[in-house]
């Protein structure tokens, strides 16, 4: 079974698990998506946008957001590898355990299903350890399907 970290719940001393930026959120993110960075055509970080395996190569995508974030607001993502997630799932699902976890085609949602479109990108986020969690990984890479 993976070792895992739970997410900051506020205080304490697993605060350091989140980071806090002060890039504004360009729409509102919900608890447990998938959130990427937006630059503008000179490279400037913009803006915190949902991430989805669609995306153009100007967005990166950093974690999860801790808590929602309401356009223009900063907030909290969980980025450290080992930290326990609950994801926004595609559709609504549940997620089978101990199977690998991707950037879904759906932006801010994660799918079990590596997306088969060729002009998206395999990304690895985790493993889940439940119907309803993940681990981080490190492990992300890229991969024109």
């Amino acid at each position: 079974m993976p070792i895992a970290r739970k997410p900051s719940q506020g205080g304490g001393g697993l605060s350091s698990l989140n980071l806090k930026l002060n890039i504004p959120a360009g729409e509102t993110l919900p608890a447990g998506s998938v959130v990427c960075i937006v630059r503008d055509t000179v490279g400037n970080v913009t803006e915190l946008r949902l991430a989805d395996a669609t995306e153009s190569l100007s967005r990166q995508t950093l974690g999860f957001a801790a808590n929602q974030i309401t356009t223009g607001n900063t907030g909290a993502l969980i980025v450290l590898r080992g930290s326990l997630v609950v994801p926004v799932v595609e559709g609504g699902g549940t997620l089978t355990p101990n199977e690998p976890v991707f950037l879904s085609e759906t932006a801010g949602e994660v799918t079990q299903t590596p997306p088969q479109d060729s002009t998206t990108v395999i990304f690895e986020l985790g493993h889940a350890v439940s119907t309803t969690e993940i681990v981080v990984t490190t492990d992300f890479r890229g991969v024109v399907a």
